[in-house]
């Protein structure tokens, strides 16, 4: 997990990162395992953990993708979207819906962009009322 983080915030190689947390989610899947004794704040299972760390890595992916292949760009945010379901976190989920929204618009998709745009609306007010 940390070597995950680290590799996504401070070495800004989310590609690579989501290789190692593809298989640890994998694994992880109906476990209840936690990094909390190697970690010094709190953790959920190891599974959302990871899942909330993919969600970060398709975003940033998407991102810096988005005006090369936006087709691609549009694949990675609603990937993002899965694992933010999976992680049930509607923050992820809403800045997920964001990149996809721009993803789409780049790509032309304009209606799908406004889709994609009034969910996050929608959900930006749910955000302030969850603690994370």
């Amino acid at each position: 997990y940390l070597h995950c983080l680290l590799v996504i915030e401070e070495l800004g190689r989310p590609v690579e990162a989501c290789c190692w947390l593809q298989q640890a989610r994998q694994v992880s899947v109906e476990k209840d395992w936690s990094g909390e004794m190697y970690n010094e704040r709190t953790q959920k299972t190891i599974f959302v953990e990871t899942c909330s760390l993919l969600v970060q890595a398709y975003v940033q992916i998407a991102g810096e993708r988005r005006f090369m292949d936006s087709r691609k760009a549009i694949r990675l945010c609603k990937q993002a979207i899965r694992r933010s379901l999976e992680a049930d976190r509607i923050d992820l989920q809403t800045e997920s819906f964001l990149s996809l929204g721009l993803s789409q618009m780049e790509y032309g998709d304009f209606k799908a962009a406004l889709k994609s745009f009034t969910i996050f609306l929608e959900n930006r007010e749910e955000v302030g009322n969850h603690p994370y």
